[in-house]
């Protein structure tokens, strides 16, 4: 079965840099596949990859009625 893209969701820099690892050990057997990747709060950039910055908001509490939706962004 041909996957057409694969998500592979992050966060903060020191994540991505074993995202990035990751990716490179999957491309030779995904070869047809896109790569996204989501950075949290960071700018982040893996050759070949589409990379997307995602800026959660500010909470100074770990408590929160709701739930962030971070799909808005």
């Amino acid at each position: 079965m041909k996957k057409d893209r694969v998500y592979i969701t992050g966060g903060d820099g020191e994540y991505l840099k074993m995202a990035e690892l990751l990716i490179k050990s999957l491309k030779p057997f995904l070869e047809e596949a896109d790569f996204r990747v989501y950075s949290f709060d960071c700018d982040y950039t893996i050759k070949g990859v589409e990379c997307i910055r995602i800026n959660l908001p500010y909470t100074p509490t770990s408590s929160q009625e709701d739930p962030i939706d971070i799909a808005q962004n």
